[in-house]
């Protein structure tokens, strides 16, 4: 069972907190929620009214928790509004745009269940000139259908989540009670915000702009690491090199009712003078060969990074493996050293 923490004084018609009320009878207050006589309980855990001759009914203290939420952002004209942003993926790629930030406003005024449109809020705030809609959940908070009739209507929502003073079965005060109210941000969530759709096209548009920002920058990589490749290959070129391969990297596929034959060969560019490997120079070849006459043309050339398009390279290569496998032919050669396995 809930504790029920205000209640209602019979003369004046006010919330009154059992902080301030006297003790028994003398509190002199009722049920907010069904009417009945209620007594102040001052207990060493929490301190609680409690129905007096009656059994506890299962409203008062949700009831209690609504009205003195309304009152104190009614009295207070003011609320702290957490921050908000709109957010679009495209692929990968991810953008946000800022709505607000935390902060707290001020309001013209504030209206208790008054209606608007289709629905009821708890409190409707006007802060220059436009409407915020408030609602205060303790047990029950917004539901989908709702929702839906919150955002067709364009209006500004925020629900304040309240519950955990429901659940709470120890002492807080009144003072803890209206900082959850006014101040905290976490127990607050927007349901609607009359810019965020706007912002949200913008976000899609800065992820679109992000995404061909990103592959521009890509292409134009792959552009410059091939020109790099060309040029330090022609460097070689000029000073002399040779191609090794090793045996174990060709690999080959056989078509069916073709007399060509695909291999993959892995070769490595060495220069003449230093002999040592370099790691810019390491391509993958796949070339066709022909059985009968051992002609052959190239399928792609790849470096570590990209495939390339570079015909004196390829010409160097076709050169070099009619080089070395002269005596028996390229076909041949290349059947011998294929990697089976």
């Amino acid at each position: 069972m809930s504790i029920l923490r205000w209640g209602i004084d019979i003369d004046s018609n006010e919330l009154v907190s059992i902080e301030k009320a006297l003790r028994g009878k003398d509190c002199n207050c009722i049920c907010p929620a069904c009417g009945s006589q209620l007594i102040a309980h001052k207990a060493s855990i929490a301190h609680h009214f409690k129905h007096f001759n009656t059994t506890e009914c299962s409203g008062g203290a949700e009831t209690a928790i609504h009205l003195k939420a309304k009152e104190i952002i009614s009295s207070s004209l003011k609320l702290k509004l957490p921050a908000l942003k709109a957010s679009a993926y495209l692929d990968d790629y991810k953008a946000f745009i800022k709505i607000l930030d935390s902060k707290f406003i001020s309001f013209d005024d504030v209206c208790l269940e008054k209606k608007e449109g289709k629905i009821i809020p708890d409190l409707i705030a006007i802060h220059k000139g436009k409407k915020l809609l408030i609602e205060i959940a303790v047990t029950h908070f917004i539901d989908g259908k709702k929702k839906k009739i919150i955002r067709e209507q364009g209006v500004s929502c925020i629900e304040i989540n309240l519950e955990n003073f429901h659940k709470s079965e120890i002492n807080f005060t009144d003072d803890d009670f209206e900082y959850a109210v006014i101040s905290c941000i976490e127990n607050k969530k927007w349901i609607y915000n009359a810019k965020y759709n706007k912002a949200k096209i913008k976000a899609a548009e800065k992820a679109s702009y992000l995404r061909n920002k990103i592959i521009k920058e890509e292409k134009e990589k792959i552009i410059r690491e091939k020109r790099l490749f060309i040029e330090s290959f022609e460097d070689m070129l000029k000073a002399g090199f040779k191609i090794k391969i090793n045996p174990h990297n060709i690999c080959s596929g056989f078509e069916k009712g073709s007399n060509y034959v695909e291999f993959s060969i892995n070769l490595d560019l060495y220069g003449i003078k230093d002999e040592v490997k370099s790691q810019d120079h390491l391509i993958l070849i796949y070339i066709s060969v022909c059985r009968d006459d051992n002609s052959m043309f190239f399928l792609d050339v790849e470096t570590k990074s990209s495939s390339i398009s570079y015909p004196l390279l390829e010409s160097y290569i076709e050169k070099n493996l009619y080089m070395l496998s002269s005596e028996e032919g390229l076909y041949r050669w290349l059947c011998h050293n294929v990697d089976l396995e």
